[in-house]
């Protein structure tokens, strides 16, 4: 039996274009050239690595950034994989449940939109009446500066509860 090592080839080199054109835009929307052709590249070399067995790891010889996570969006259990280099032996170590990250994703989505309704908030303030009235019991029923602020801070905590 004959492994069609054409066809692996077009597989490892298909794939690795996707994740590279993903790496790419992951933080710049519009990366420059060799940024995308760097990490297009340097998929590839991922891919046939992952699915080829040399006698030293090709990839881990282009590939810089050695001890890196480098995210595995096409990978089916793992969210990373790191090159660890030790010396001259290198090993590929995969971590990063996928169900627990993208849990943790969409607990952060949760929380990013209930600030962000916080935020989006109308804010009520006090009424030009409220404000003479205190004013006015300040500076005539002897209410000192402290028990004001109390006041005022009680009503604005209950107009915008």
């Amino acid at each position: 039996m004959r492994a069609k090592i054409r066809e692996i080839l077009d597989d490892c080199i298909a794939d690795g274009l996707r994740s590279g054109y993903r790496r790419a835009h992951k933080y710049d929307d519009e990366p420059c050239e060799e940024t995308m052709i760097s990490h297009m590249e340097d998929y590839i070399w991922l891919e046939i690595d992952r699915k080829f067995d040399f006698e030293r790891n090709l990839c881990s010889e282009i590939m810089e950034g050695f001890n890196t996570p480098i995210p595995t969006p096409d990978h089916p259990d793992t969210e990373y994989v790191v090159f660890a280099k030790d010396g001259d032996e290198v090993r590929t170590i995969r971590f990063g449940e996928k169900e627990e990250v993208d849990r943790l994703r969409a607990k952060k989505k949760e929380i990013y939109e209930d600030l962000k309704d916080a935020v989006d908030r109308e804010w009520v303030g006090l009424t030009r009446e409220e404000q003479g009235d205190w004013i006015w019991d300040l500076t005539h029923k002897n209410i000192n500066v402290w028990d004001l602020c109390d006041r005022v801070e009680a009503k604005l905590k209950e107009k915008n509860t």
